[in-house]
């Protein structure tokens, strides 16, 4: 079973196209997208590319899977109300070195429960530095 005209006809709904602008972004009659997505008639291949490319989408799901509303705005690489990338939290130093990492005493425990988050925080406490090679050690066991 294709489910190529509910497809369509979500994806026009999605993107607020009637089906006389949907059919001149492809090129192609408006009486044949209603047909589509009444199931009368199928489109080209050809077509069906040019949908996918178009709005960012796989052949393959346009023809086995109903799309959700959901599933369109992820693969809308035209979305104009995207919300802008957050911007990057503050690392703490120990975090860009693997051999290196916080040493929390006891004393401020609570302390690093309430601002484990914070990298001014991490980058104060003392640090523990860990072999990069355990065969480098004095006394290791081949």
């Amino acid at each position: 079973m294709s489910y190529v005209g509910k497809n369509i006809r979500k994806i026009r709904t999605v993107k607020k196209l009637s089906q006389a602008a949907f059919a001149e972004l492809f090129g192609l009659a408006r009486p044949s997208v209603g047909a589509y997505e009444e199931g009368r008639s199928e489109p080209k291949m050809e077509t069906l590319i040019q949908i996918a490319q178009h709005f960012g989408l796989s052949v393959d799901l346009l023809l086995t899977k109903e799309l959700t509303v959901n599933e369109l705005y992820h693969f809308d690489i035209f979305q104009k109300d995207a919300a802008p990338a957050p911007a990057a939290v503050p690392t703490a130093s120990a975090d860009q070195q693997a051999n290196v990492t916080p040493f929390v005493p006891a004393a401020r425990l609570l302390e690093y429960i309430v601002q484990h988050h914070s990298a001014a925080f991490l980058d104060a406490l003392p640090r523990l530095r860990f072999p990069t090679s355990w065969a480098r050690l004095p006394g290791h066991l081949k």
